[in-house]
């Protein structure tokens, strides 16, 4: 199997998954907050770096109005 290519989802699939990982996220936030507590500084720098990562990626796309393969 090969899980690492290329997806095409519809916006309604998108928001499932956005949903569901939503709810996940809430559930374990719930369950172990004290566990997760020290690793938040951390959490908020690999957020950082994604977020910056994907702005940087898709910045052109989005001012260009085109997707490129």
């Amino acid at each position: 199997m090969d899980f690492f290519h290329d997806y095409i989802m519809t916006w309604w699939q998108a928001g499932i998954l956005k949903l569901g990982l939503w709810a996940i996220g809430l559930a374990i936030g719930a369950t172990w907050p004290n566990f997760f507590r020290p690793l938040r500084p951390v959490l908020w720098v690999v957020f950082a770096i994604c977020a910056g990562y994907l702005m940087y990626t898709f910045w052109p796309q989005m001012m260009n109005n085109h997707i490129t393969p």
